[in-house]
């Protein structure tokens, strides 16, 4: 179970929590890859905390309504990706929350279900090794726009840049 800073479990020790470590049955007490758990931990508690934070950022710009929209990290030099939990309110978000699935997109630890939009996300990964991160957003003005059915017209040199040819 996840928990806020100050609020009664905050701070719970490691052993209870199993997902610590990617712990594959097995494995010889190593993480995913024959990673040791004591390295792979605080890469792990690193990138969850940044996903967590960057969601927060979404909300502050306006970018996301309800449970819509995502963001998920490439976990450096892991096979791994972290993703927003699927259906949970950005309040009530936490590190603990965020799921680590593999480069197939299934998850490897979380207790909560990882976005609709995880298998987009690992693709994306696995067909651009460059990418560090995935931003899904439904801005209000894209939304609306996309509803329309209509195509982005080229008012702007920076559209023309970006998806007219040359």
């Amino acid at each position: 179970m996840a928990h806020r800073p100050g609020s009664p479990g905050a701070g719970r020790a490691r052993a209870e929590r199993p997902e610590r470590g990617l712990r594959v049955s097995g494995d010889g007490g190593h993480g995913r890859g024959g990673v040791p758990d004591q390295v792979l931990d605080p890469v792990l508690d690193r990138v969850r905390a940044e996903v967590c934070a960057l969601h927060a950022e979404l909300v502050r710009y306006g970018l996301v309504a309800w449970t819509s929209g995502n963001v998920s990290a490439r976990v450096p030099g892991h096979e791994l990706i972290v993703i927003k939990p699927s259906g949970v309110a950005y309040d009530d978000l936490t590190p603990e929350s965020m799921v680590v699935c593999d480069a197939a997109g299934h998850r490897v630890a979380g207790s909560l279900n990882p976005s609709s939009d995880t298998a987009a996300h690992a693709y994306i990964y696995r067909q651009m090794p460059g990418v560090g991160g995935v931003v899904h957003t439904h801005s209000a003005y894209a939304t609306a726009w996309a509803a329309r059915g209509e195509p982005i017209p080229c008012v702007l040199t920076a559209i023309a840049d970006e998806w007219w040819p040359r």
